[in-house]
């Protein structure tokens, strides 16, 4: 399942399978600045933030209080947010520069929407994206330990899940 629109559920709901998977312990999840992440509702349902640096929430959420189903929750997930503009810093980012200039820079299917999300797919779908080059072109490396698991089995599995 893809889904389209992530929402402030879907993220509260990813931060409990996470605990669920690493029970007993502090995550801490680094994070880019994405609104629904620092979400009134979002930090209701984490463990107080020990971060050092503050999360200011935009002016037009100042009014809003968490909803009541959230507080209390207390997941042991620590929020970094990534400095605003450093994508560098960002491995997501960096596959999508290699997206671009492997298939959409200068492809021929401007006018053929349908078929050029079918080749994004079959990009994303394809066995090399577990290998050691595109690792080291967003700046990870192949890691040799349990807690490894290559794309493709991540993706699976949040397919299954259905965030």
């Amino acid at each position: 399942m893809i889904r389209h629109k992530i929402k402030v559920p879907t993220i509260i709901q990813f931060f409990e399978e996470l605990t669920l998977k690493h029970p007993q312990k502090t995550i801490w999840v680094i994070l880019d600045n994405w609104p629904v992440h620092f979400h009134p509702d979002v930090l209701a349902a984490l463990a107080p933030q020990q971060s050092p640096f503050p999360i200011i929430l935009p002016k037009s959420w100042q009014h809003l209080k968490p909803k009541a189903k959230f507080k209390g929750k207390n997941l042991p997930v620590q929020l970094l947010f990534l400095p605003t503009y450093a994508s560098w810093l960002n491995p997501i980012e960096k596959m999508w520069r290699w997206l671009k200039q492997d298939l959409l820079h200068n492809h021929r299917l401007v006018d053929q929407w349908d078929a050029l999300k079918i080749k994004v797919e079959q990009w994303f779908a394809q066995p090399g994206h577990q290998n050691q080059p595109l690792l080291q072109y967003v700046g990870l490396r192949a890691l040799q330990s349990p807690f490894y698991r290559p794309f493709a089995d991540v993706s699976s599995n949040m397919s299954k899940n259905a965030f």
